[in-house]
């Protein structure tokens, strides 16, 4: 049976996507500060995404 192509969801869809959507080469520093920032515990991972609310809040 074939995968249900609505699924777009899996544990790397976030990692496939920009993987198949950018060339080869090195990764933006954005793309690196996100993959440091989800290795966090939960707790700074909130805090940093309240910083960063703030900071995009201000700037709009």
């Amino acid at each position: 049976m074939s995968p249900n192509p609505l699924v777009l969801a899996g544990p790397n869809y976030r990692e496939d996507v920009t993987r198949t959507a950018r060339k080869r080469g090195p990764q933006p520093k954005i793309a690196q500060q996100l993959q440091q920032i989800e290795a966090l515990p939960k707790a700074k991972q909130r805090a940093i995404s309240q910083v960063l609310d703030s900071v995009i809040a201000a700037h709009q």
